[in-house]
This record gives C-alpha cells, sequence and structure tokens, in this order.
C-alpha cells in the first residue's frame, strides 16, 4: 500500500508507504543508478566473502568500485 508523492529532479517518483510497519517510509520503484538498487547492495557480501575482488563485483554489477569499498568498509 503506497501513494505517489513528488516527481525527482530526474523525472523519478517518489513513493509514500502507508504500511505501519515498514522500515522505511518512501522509496522509489525505478532507480537510475544500479547502486541505488537494495538488491544489488545485498549482492556485495556474499561476492566478497565467495572470494571476489573489489574490480570483479563493480564490473559484474555495473557500479562504480568506490561504491563497492563504501558498502564493504560500511558493514
Amino acid at each position: 500500500m503506497y501513494q505517489k508523492m513528488v516527481h525527482h529532479k530526474v523525472e523519478k517518483q517518489q513513493y509514500i508507504c502507508n504500511n505501519k510497519c515498514c522500515s522505511k517510509s518512501s522509496f522509489i520503484l525505478d532507480y537510475t543508478y544500479n547502486a541505488c538498487k537494495p538488491e544489488i547492495k545485498n549482492k556485495i557480501i556474499p561476492m566478497t566473502s565467495n572470494g571476489s575482488g573489489i574490480r570483479d563485483i563493480s564490473r559484474v554489477l555495473k557500479i562504480s568500485t568506490t561504491t563497492v569499498m563504501n558498502c564493504i568498509s560500511f558493514n
């Protein structure tokens, strides 16, 4: 259950979640950049555990090496 909110600068529709159990109050369905997608960030840690390097991960997921480094250092 969600309702439409405002448009972003890059013409992306943002939605507000009406469910009180949600961890986020707003979200975007169609991201411009792959690094913003939650499922991409959830793939980084298992890939590092399996021995993939930073450049390998960034090439496979089509994101920046800086994004991979930030995600690894954050976790």
